[in-house]
């Protein structure tokens, strides 16, 4: 069901107004940056405790501290509200291009590693989301085609132009090394973390970066 259907059917006495589009506006109530941040905040983090069939509307404007009207006259529907708090967590994540994929690695990864290291929301992010692959495959379709599909191409791509220099070995298929790369990320952030002496090292996206690219070298001559 659409946020706006939803509005339909509702109650809500801040239903006053109605505006050129449809949704339903409350007079008096303008927009703001603080109650768009807060909404999108409290989506990821009801995401995260709850999933996205078991998180309502209803839910995500409590904890924002806003009105239903608020958020039904800015998304249309539950998943594009999710996928705009989607595209605020992956603001922080920055692409760069330094002309040597190591470098870029590194960079990227650690920027990754810091913010969770600094936010516990973005490790149950993690475990939330690839829950939602099996469990809501609609969804997570739609988030991998709206946020992961194009940054997984952009790797790809500067995965290809370093096979290109001569950095990596290029008999490999650049998403096995993409795997290759994120795999002990993501098994150090979910699985072995809380075993590890220095879960949360600052060098350890250096360190790994180094390990798997020595063994992605291209092969000396013979």
């Amino acid at each position: 069901m659409s946020i706006a259907q939803d509005t339909a059917q509702s109650d809500d006495p801040d239903q006053s107004l109605q505006s050129d589009t449809g949704f339903t506006r409350k007079a008096g109530r303008p927009r703001s940056s603080a109650a768009h941040k807060a909404i999108l905040n409290a989506t990821l983090e009801l995401f995260a405790e709850e999933g996205f069939d078991a998180m309502s509307i209803e839910a995500i404007a409590a904890r924002a501290g806003v009105g239903k009207t608020t958020i039904y006259r800015r998304w249309d529907s539950k998943e594009d509200l999710m996928l705009d708090a989607a595209r605020s967590l992956q603001a922080e994540f920055p692409f760069v291009d330094t002309g040597n994929l190591r470098d870029d690695l590194i960079h990227m990864l650690k920027l990754v590693w810091d913010v969770s290291s600094r936010n516990s929301l973005i490790e149950k992010l993690y475990v939330r989301i690839i829950g939602e692959s099996r469990a809501n495959p609609d969804l997570f379709r739609l988030f991998y085609e709206h946020r992961l599909g194009p940054r997984l191409q952009h790797f790809r791509q500067a995965i290809e132009q370093a096979q290109a220099r001569g950095e990596i070995r290029q008999d490999l298929e650049p998403f096995l090394v993409l795997d290759l790369l994120m795999g002990p990320l993501v098994s150090r952030l979910l699985l072995t973390g809380p075993l590890a002496s220095a879960p949360h090292s600052g060098d350890f996206p250096e360190q790994m970066v180094d390990v798997v690219l020595q063994g992605l070298a291209p092969k000396p001559a013979q």
